[in-house]
């Protein structure tokens, strides 16, 4: 297992599959960055939020805390691609910075 922790989550690579896991705290300051804000955001009220990504970066696992989280895939996307920038995964990430 191979671990690095991020600014907005932490993100881990277990047998060939990368997982994303934010706590509340984490997509809270995910959400309200200065200049790239999501000021409607999902996540910023979803608890803790795990995303299980495969080999190719496509989403096989999300897992949140409130079970009537509704989060739209284009900021999930935005989340996941911000944690995996400055990791080895970063080839991964759907909208690159």
């Amino acid at each position: 297992m191979q671990l690095w922790n991020r600014e907005f989550g932490t993100v881990a690579l277990i047998g060939g599959y990368v997982h994303v896991v934010g706590d509340p705290e984490q997509l809270y300051a995910w959400a309200h960055r200065p200049g790239a804000a999501w000021p409607c955001s999902e996540l910023a009220r979803s608890g803790r939020v795990a995303a299980e990504l495969d080999p190719r970066g496509d989403l096989v696992d999300l897992i949140t805390e409130d079970d009537e989280a509704d989060i739209p895939g284009d900021e999930l996307t935005a989340w996941v691609d911000d944690c995996l920038v400055g990791t080895p995964l970063a080839h991964l990430a759907r909208n690159p910075v």
